[in-house]
């Protein structure tokens, strides 16, 4: 509740070990000293299984700790699909010396996350040097990021769009935290980009071809982390019945005891549809699951929060401030990665293509 009242508290939780595993989550081995690799974890958060894992219990802690953490992210994530050794030496470095904050700079005002639409533009200069124009909007720990990636176009065709390593820090950049309801810890933030000036090999991806960069890496980066925001969600709903289970603890009411039971069950069985989603991310890159998963969660999130006040009465939310919280950072979690109306198009864009694919005939 510390971080919930005043978001700039982050700094205080940078030695909880949760928060520790994510400040270096997705750092890959050729990035990381020579000391560092030998380093045993049992997880790598670079598989989107292992981190539904460890975000759904981190989540059950608190999402808002988990969200304002320090780490590479989804930056990290893209650079290392997409960087070169040097860009990744680079990149990451920082994250290994010091608690460390990024962003990914993708969404915009009144174009949402169409990065097809985009307008945030890279220009070059008479000495060659790139600079970036535009605004960003709805960017988690904008105002706190010291290195991120943006996505910003050089022409009017969809394969000009690319991702660059970008410093928020730098002159022309100016970072607001948005006034929200839930999930305030996260500093979603409005970003604008006045004449900044980038490095030269800012662009990732350059040495591959058009079409394996850009936009495209970006859903391949979605694909990755929608898993894991259905388990942020779950670990809310879970966050919301732990606390209505110790409110009812010394209680022997049949009626509660059931709901609760119902309750637990319908969150085990999602968590099952949570790594199903994670598998198929890893094993083929195919977001269809993902997206059935992120909506179904954020939904189920949004209704059992409120299920669970209602087994404590109408001053639930005002007795228990966490469960308060609870319910208002489960409906946060719908616009991250997509909103629900664009997960149902995906889903069914690829339910027509699988049912306008040949068939193989059956007969002998």
């Amino acid at each position: 509740m510390l971080l919930e009242a005043e978001p700039a508290n982050s700094l205080r939780f940078v030695d909880l070990e949760g928060v520790q595993v994510m400040s270096t989550a997705g750092i890959p081995p050729s990035a990381r000293r020579a000391e560092q690799c030998h380093v045993r974890r049992e997880l790598d958060l670079r598989r989107a299984v292992d981190r539904t894992i460890v975000m759904e219990e981190l989540a059950r802690g608190d999402v808002g700790v988990f969200l304002s953490a320090p780490g590479p992210s989804m930056a990290g994530l893209l650079v290392d699909m997409l960087g070169t050794a040097h860009q990744k030496e680079d990149f990451f470095a920082p994250f290994l010396d010091c608690p460390t904050w990024s962003c990914f700079a993708l969404t915009e005002p009144e174009r949402g996350s169409d990065a097809g639409s985009l307008t945030t533009a890279i220009t070059e200069d008479d000495s060659g040097r790139l600079r970036v124009n535009g605004r960003k909007r709805y960017i988690g720990n904008g105002t706190r990021a010291t290195t991120g990636v943006v996505f910003a176009r050089r022409g009017k065709s969809p394969l000009s769009i690319g991702a660059y390593v970008v410093d928020p820090t730098a002159s022309g950049v100016k970072a607001d935290a948005l006034a929200t309801i839930g999930l305030r810890a996260a500093q979603i933030s409005d970003i604008s980009f006045e004449d900044v000036a980038l490095q030269p090999d800012a662009e990732l991806g350059a040495h591959l071809p058009r079409g394996q960069r850009g936009i495209r890496a970006s859903l391949q980066v979605f694909n990755q982390l929608r898993p894991g925001v259905a388990a942020l969600a779950l670990g809310v709903s879970w966050n919301a019945f732990d606390t209505v289970v110790e409110a009812l603890a010394g209680m022997q009411v049949p009626k509660l005891r059931d709901r609760l039971r119902c309750i637990e069950t319908e969150l085990l069985s999602s968590r099952e549809l949570v790594v199903r989603a994670a598998t198929a991310a890893d094993e083929t890159g195919d977001g269809v699951l993902a997206s059935a998963a992120k909506r179904s969660l954020c939904r189920q999130a949004e209704r059992v929060t409120l299920d669970l006040c209602s087994l404590l009465g109408p001053r639930a939310r005002l007795d228990n401030p966490a469960l308060d919280k609870a319910v208002r950072d489960a409906r946060g979690i719908e616009f991250m990665e997509g909103t629900s109306n664009i997960q149902v198009l995906n889903v069914g864009q690829s339910v027509v293509t699988s049912v306008r694919s040949p068939r193989r005939s059956t007969d002998r």
